[in-house]
């Protein structure tokens, strides 16, 4: 198997020869790099295009890593009393009991108290905890997105048509040429105050629809230390964007 080498990072890859290729290619999934090219292609010419492509390639597999750690993170059938979930910045333990519940109840103060019902298998239990604790996460979210959106929209004198708590894979947030506003429920992750950043961000395109210097002094206006809370959520998912 061939490698191609980035910094000291080694990666293999296969080559994949067909009749079907016009061009040379390369397919990435998270372990296995392929590259399909023309049946007639030469050897030399394959190892020359891989080599040009060697930081996109470790690029899409630093992406890829960093989606499935993510994804991994946010699955909940497997939570266990004493674990730690990421919530407004910091990470709150889990206290995760059986009682006589009809549904599980999910506190938090200081950190997560779920009873759960006590006639759940535990393969039962750990599936349904995971939907619950998303819905939990989404209904916090559109709570306290709704006060800071009703603050800030007041401050702007602007007016959205709402709000809407989405799950995305590449976006923190969005407004629709509707005005609405979409919040992905992951930012239950981040501090209030990344939370604000986001929000304003978006209420600041009911002004501006594109990045413009006009866009960003706006928010530099709203939020002097924008930048920081900019930093903030680029560190926690560095490939969703905003």
């Amino acid at each position: 198997m061939a490698e191609i080498q980035v910094g000291k990072l080694a990666i293999p890859y296969v080559v994949r020869r067909s009749d079907l290729a016009s061009r040379k290619s390369i397919i990435v999934t998270p372990n296995n790099v392929e590259v399909v090219a023309p049946t007639a292609s030469a050897d030399v010419d394959i190892c020359e295009f891989v080599q040009q492509k060697r930081h996109w390639v470790f690029n899409k597999l630093t992406e890829m890593n960093e989606r499935l750690a993510y994804i991994e993170r946010h699955t909940y059938n497997r939570l266990q009393s004493g674990a730690k979930i990421r919530f407004r910045g910091r990470y709150a333990k889990v206290l995760l009991t059986r009682g006589d519940v009809m549904d599980f109840d999910i506190q938090f103060n200081n950190g997560f108290r779920i009873t759960a019902p006590a006639h759940l298998s535990d393969e039962d239990m750990g599936a349904m905890l995971s939907i619950r604790m998303v819905t939990w996460f989404k209904n916090y979210l559109k709570r306290e997105a709704a006060e800071v959106v009703k603050g800030f929209e007041a401050k702007l004198g602007l007016k959205s048509q709402g709000i809407k708590i989405i799950h995305s894979d590449t976006l923190w947030g969005s407004l629709t040429k509707g005005g609405v506003i979409k919040l992905n429920w992951h930012l239950v992750e981040a501090p209030k105050a990344v939370l604000e950043y986001v929000i304003v961000h978006e209420i600041c395109h009911l002004v501006h629809r594109n990045h413009t210097d006009a866009f960003w002094a706006l928010i530099a206006q709203q939020m002097p230390d924008y930048s920081v809370r900019k930093k903030w959520l680029e560190s926690l998912m560095p490939s969703f964007k905003l």
